[in-house]
């Protein structure tokens, strides 16, 4: 701790939100936010928070039924998230934004990162 911590409000109520990444520029956090739902099942969202602009974004929202899990483990300095899959381990890439969720394996992601 430093000592200059900030709280924020988030426009919704989340029981748990954890801080997992910083981006490779230190601009924003990867975060995962869950709360029960009505029904009392958990949603689970990644969220990224830009630090300067002090705004939230949700990129992905699991569905346990039809949509993993995911744990995050990395953030290259290639704009990748790298997300394990907590149903069999496999790994997984997506940007920032959300978008080319894509499952992959060790030679798919050395190809990738030379495109």
């Amino acid at each position: 701790s430093s000592g200059n911590e900030t709280a924020h409000r988030l426009t919704e109520t989340w029981e748990i939100v954890e801080v997992h990444l910083f981006s490779p520029d230190g601009s924003q956090l990867l975060c995962t936010a869950s709360r029960r739902t009505a029904n009392g099942d958990y949603q689970t969202e990644l969220l990224i928070f830009n630090l300067q602009d002090q705004t939230w974004k949700s990129i992905y929202t699991a569905d346990y039924n039809a949509k993993p899990y995911f744990t995050p483990r990395a953030w290259s300095g290639g704009d990748w998230l790298i997300l394990t899959s907590e149903a069999d381990d496999s790994t997984w890439v997506m940007r920032p934004n959300g978008e080319l969720l894509t499952q992959v394996t060790p030679l798919k992601w050395l190809g990738m990162l030379q495109e």
